[in-house]
């Protein structure tokens, strides 16, 4: 697949929230902005993918696992041909008023850290060879 990064650029939604229609609004959310970032002419990622998300978070952070699948599911259709094609995750969460040490920045995360607010970083890439164990 072609590499692909986008900005959340909010407070990501639980899988756990009590309102189920929050993480359907959400989803949409997500989408909207998968789609803006891929394309008109994206053809759907047939697997296997790796998929990076970078959570930075204000307050009080939500667990990763738990914003995780919202966000895959929301790239079915979109960027992805289904979800079962991500077979790497990594998933980092961090406060954002810490100091951190910037190695290279991508311009999109570049313009999440601008942001001065909640956000998750999307990446989106081809995963390492299948029969090799880290």
């Amino acid at each position: 697949m072609t590499p692909l990064e986008f900005l959340i650029p909010q407070r990501p939604v639980s899988q756990q929230a009590r309102r189920r229609e929050r993480v359907r609004e959400w989803m949409d959310f997500v989408a909207q902005h998968a789609r803006g970032a891929a394309g008109p002419a994206h053809e759907l990622s047939t697997g296997p993918v790796a998929l990076r998300l970078l959570y930075l978070y204000d307050e009080v952070a939500l667990d990763v696992d738990n914003i995780l699948k919202p966000i895959q599911d929301a790239l079915i259709g979109v960027i992805l041909e289904d979800d079962s094609v991500v077979t790497d995750v990594e998933i980092r969460r961090r406060w954002r008023g810490a100091t951190f040490t910037l190695n290279a920045v991508s311009p999109v995360l570049a313009a999440g850290l601008e942001l001065g607010r909640e956000f998750v970083y999307v990446s989106l890439s081809d995963a390492p060879p299948q029969d090799v164990l880290p």
